[in-house]
């Protein structure tokens, strides 16, 4: 399992780095961080039990 988090994981990070190369725009690749970083933070939030 941690094998496929870290193979997923890095190409995660390639297609973001692909994304910022192709198009010479930092902020599509900002944003997409921003949009995963969202996403860890509900599910963080959403399913802690209390």
């Amino acid at each position: 399992l941690l094998g496929l988090t870290t193979v997923s994981g890095i190409i995660g990070g390639l297609l973001f780095v692909g994304f910022w190369w192709r198009f010479g725009y930092p902020l599509v690749c900002v944003m997409l961080v921003g949009l995963v970083l969202g996403f860890l933070m509900a599910s963080i939030i959403f399913f802690t039990p209390v």
